[in-house]
């Protein structure tokens, strides 16, 4: 169970992470 959690926790702060890490970078190359 908690095992579970921890999994699903990692996997949408991973996602969430890679949303930033996207909008960052279309953010600078547009800048540029």
């Amino acid at each position: 169970m908690i095992t579970e959690y921890s999994l699903l926790y990692m996997a949408t702060a991973s996602f969430h992470l890679a949303g930033l890490s996207t909008i960052f970078l279309l953010q600078r190359y547009r800048i540029l």
